[in-house]
């Protein structure tokens, strides 16, 4: 899982992968550390969803397909 701030989500889900702040805060941050660091079930399911969106995300095959398209 990541802990991150703005509004980029095209890599992290808000409270499926990991956790968007809306802004750079160190509590906030340490807190969201240690709420995950509690919740082991909650760890291990975001893990397995991460490892989900990255294999969508950076599938071979579906990437070959879009750079064959730029360069068709």
């Amino acid at each position: 899982p990541v802990i991150t701030h703005g509004s980029y989500k095209k890599f992290v889900k808000n409270n499926s992968t990991g956790i968007i702040l809306n802004s750079w805060n160190s509590k906030d941050y340490a807190n969201s550390l240690n709420m995950i660091s509690l919740n082991r079930n909650e760890l291990i399911k975001w893990s397995k969803n991460a490892i989900l969106l990255s294999k969508k995300l950076f599938d071979k095959k579906q990437y070959g397909k879009k750079i064959e398209k730029i360069y068709s």
